[in-house]
C-alpha cells in the first residue's frame, strides 16, 4: 500500500482518481490511456498503484486480472439482487390487481 501512495504522490494523483477511471467501466477507459500516456506508464501500472518490474509483470497481471473478475462478479450478484428486489413488488402488484379485478367483475 506505501508503494501505491507513493506512486500517486510522485504523479500528484489522488487514489481515487483512478478508483472512479475503474468503476466507471467503459465511460473513461479512454482517459485511463491519456493518462497512461502523460504519466509514461502502462495501464497495470496505473491500475497497480506502482511501476513494476518486468520480473514482476506477468505475477502483476495476474493479480490484476482476478481482482477485476471478482470486482465483475460482486457487480453481477448486485444486478441480480436489485431485479429481485424490483420483480417481488411488481409481481405482488400484479397478483393485487387481478385479485381486485376478478373480486370486482365477480360482484
Amino acid at each position: 500500500m506505501k508503494n501505491k501512495t507513493n506512486f500517486f504522490k510522485q504523479y500528484l494523483l489522488h487514489p481515487r482518481t483512478v478508483g472512479a477511471i475503474k468503476a466507471s467501466g467503459t465511460e473513461l477507459t479512454y482517459k485511463m490511456l491519456d493518462l497512461c500516456n502523460i504519466l509514461d506508464a502502462n495501464v497495470n501500472e496505473l491500475l497497480n498503484g506502482e511501476k513494476i518490474n518486468m520480473k514482476d509483470y506477468e505475477k502483476k497481471t495476474n493479480e490484476l486480472l482476478v481482482e477485476l473478475a471478482i470486482q465483475e462478479e460482486l457487480k453481477n450478484k448486485k444486478m441480480i439482487t436489485s431485479l429481485f428486489v424490483l420483480c417481488i413488488p411488481t409481481v405482488l402488484f400484479y397478483i393485487a390487481i387481478t385479485l381486485l379485478a376478478a373480486y370486482t367483475l365477480g360482484e
